[in-house]
């Protein structure tokens, strides 16, 4: 399995002495270097930013790593709340109705007098560990109708709980 690394810097900057000490700290690894500009950042955003899928993931980890931190067994099943942020209330109808189908309770609660937002708090029982399939489609699906996915949240299961 190969490796790439990828340093973007100025082109005043000695980028060779980090590349030397990266190899001398990894000697059993073969590295090549080359350089060229990329002032507009195309590798960047087309090869190396993550796409949605990846956005995603991310996410999750952040979530899941904290209940890891504190001893939770990710594979338990619990209720998972998560929340959906909407400006419309036809939408937010729209994508209750879909998340129910889905065998999700769904909680409106309306926030703002002029600027309304329908806060929806979406439940259901899953297990934390198998959430990027469930936390992907609810993001898209609230962004196809004009909303935003906030994230999830739930109780720690842990081996005190």
């Amino acid at each position: 399995m190969q490796t790439q690394v990828f340093f973007y810097s100025s082109v005043d900057t000695d980028i060779s002495s980090l590349i030397d000490n990266i190899g001398h700290a990894f000697p059993d690894y073969e590295k090549s270097t080359f350089n060229f500009e990329d002032a507009e950042w195309q590798t960047y955003f087309e090869d190396l930013y993550p796409n949605a899928i990846g956005l995603n993931e991310i996410s999750n980890r952040h979530v899941l790593n904290r209940l890891a931190d504190i001893g939770d067994d990710l594979n338990l099943p619990r209720e998972i709340d998560h929340t959906v942020i909407f400006h419309n209330r036809k939408q937010a109808k729209e994508f209750e109705a879909i998340v129910k189908e889905m065998g999700f309770t769904v909680e409106v609660e309306i926030k703002g007098f002029f600027n309304k937002t329908y806060d929806l708090l979406v439940r259901r029982s899953d297990t934390p560990s198998k959430l990027d399939p469930i936390t992907f489609e609810l993001g898209r699906s609230a962004e196809n109708l004009g909303g935003s996915y906030d994230g999830w949240g739930c109780v720690a299961v842990t081996d005190r709980s």
